[in-house]
């Protein structure tokens, strides 16, 4: 059966994907007016998906792909970069001492050595 994605792992998919559609967009020189008249969509929506805020559909990232000239595997992060996310492993730590307050902090670094 298939189990739901974290509220948290989606988040860091959504920041991971700006990050990478951003880096994108500065490889094309232009700003995010600029990249949004040459992909079709209003600035607003660019600098919300750059800021982590959404989740465009599949179609959508296909089309940003291919008017960027990359691949998709240039815009979809990898499962690697989500669990790297900064803010996704601290949520991540806060929880498990959250759940389970005996932690000593060897443990605490061992958690986060294993995400990284």
């Amino acid at each position: 059966m298939f189990e739901q994605l974290s509220e948290e792992f989606i988040e860091a998919l959504q920041r991971q994907f700006g990050k990478r559609l951003r880096a994108q967009r500065k490889k094309l020189k232009l700003s995010q007016t600029d990249f949004a008249i040459k992909v079709g969509m209003s600035r607003g929506s660019i600098a919300n998906f750059e800021l982590g805020l959404g989740n465009p559909p599949l179609i959508l990232v296909y089309s940003l792909a291919y008017k960027c000239g990359c691949e998709i595997s240039d815009l979809i992060p990898t499962m690697t970069d989500v669990y790297k996310d900064e803010i996704f492993i601290e949520k991540l730590v806060q929880s498990e001492l959250k759940r389970n307050t005996d932690l000593d902090f060897q443990s605490i670094l061992s958690i986060i050595n294993k995400l990284k």
